[in-house]
């Protein structure tokens, strides 16, 4: 047996990475693909986006949407 360490494809760190990054970062995504929201749902992230204390940033992260669907649904 060799001592050489053989890495899968893909998980190695490059020369401008190494050593300032220790250990793996997971991403976790929706499995179930694309969202769909119902007329209702949408107005009221709508008010919660553009009402008197709205804020379309918390709007966003409160209902794990995209801020691109929001300024679409307002029009």
């Amino acid at each position: 047996m060799s001592d050489e360490i053989i890495e899968p494809a893909g998980e190695r760190a490059s020369s401008h990475t190494s050593g300032r990054m220790s250990g793996r970062i997971q991403i976790v995504g929706r499995v179930s693909g694309r969202r769909h929201w119902t007329v209702e749902q949408k107005l009221a992230i709508l008010r919660d986006a553009f009402g008197p204390e709205g804020s379309v940033r918390a709007a966003v992260e409160r209902h794990e949407v995209g801020s691109g669907a929001i300024y679409t649904w307002r029009r």
